[in-house]
């Protein structure tokens, strides 16, 4: 009786770890992302996707007028989705990309927040750019590595349907790269401008729409990419209007050093275990 109790539990809270391959670790060194095939399993997936589709219909508080729904933090009362997470290879891909004094001086990867996002035809979705403070929120500049962002498919993505994320290559090294950060980190009338770059520097958003790269993607899917690509909502084409049935969904997934500052907390991230939780 006592083995099945603990078995049960075992099921119930355990996580499959995906590692990276070789392959995909040295892709996102060299270029700022991967994609990765499968990253989540069936058990998995089929509970992350029960989660988003939930997600529609609560009150998250937070009213997203570019996307149908946006949930965030889901995870903090959620132990199973935390578990999930926290399990996800983002150690492994943070540790790769960066060196011994970059991985001491930011401590262990963390959780910093997790968001479901609801995307149908109708709504604009965000033009290119990188997460402003409200969906990443610690400072610019710190110790330690970038960040990553775990982007998980939960529904399936074809590029000729539109819909999906789309990336802007090598943007994270471009020439045109601080400017544009500034610009859209910027207020109107109390509002951020992070979606805005194509009327804030059309020239700057046309140069990173000329490197754009989609993907097609099956549920399970995720694309692991750097805090500084430039990436942005793939509009949906007339196919992908004619053919939709529902909502798509993903699910993402912010992982920052535990050293970094929260903006929400104003202190270290490593001082709060529930907030954000310990990648293992």
């Amino acid at each position: 009786m006592i083995f099945l109790f603990f078995l049960t539990f075992f099921l119930q809270t355990s996580a499959y770890i995906r590692k990276l391959s070789d392959s995909e670790l040295v892709h996102y060194k060299k270029f700022g992302y991967v994609l990765c095939k499968q990253l989540i399993n069936d058990s998995d997936l089929d509970f992350i996707v029960q989660e988003a589709n939930n997600s529609i219909y609560r009150n998250s508080g937070f009213q997203a007028n570019f996307y149908k729904k946006i949930e965030f933090s889901t995870l903090i009362n959620n132990s199973k989705l935390k578990n999930i997470t926290t399990h996800l290879p983002a150690k492994q891909i943070m540790d790769y990309s960066s060196n011994a004094f970059t991985r001491f001086m930011g401590g262990k990867p963390r959780v910093l927040k997790d968001a479901f996002l609801i995307f149908a035809p109708g709504f604009p979705g965000c033009g290119y750019h990188v997460d402003d403070q409200w969906f990443w929120p610690t400072p610019i500049h710190h110790f330690g590595h970038e960040g990553i962002n775990i982007w998980i498919a939960l529904s399936q993505y074809r590029k000729s349907h539109g819909g999906g994320l789309a990336l802007s290559k090598n943007s994270h090294k471009s020439k045109y790269f601080k400017k544009a950060r500034s610009l859209i980190r910027k207020t109107k009338n109390g509002f951020g401008r992070t979606c805005e770059l194509s009327i804030l520097d059309p020239h700057i958003y046309e140069h990173f729409n000329n490197q754009t790269i989609t993907f097609d993607m099956e549920p399970g899917d995720a694309i692991i990419h750097g805090r500084w690509i430039f990436h942005k909502s793939v509009q949906f084409s007339q196919k992908g209007i004619d053919s939709f049935t529902h909502p798509l969904m993903r699910y993402s997934i912010r992982y920052m050093p535990e050293n970094s500052m929260s903006l929400e907390k104003k202190k270290k991230l490593k001082f709060f275990d529930d907030l954000y939780p310990v990648a293992l």
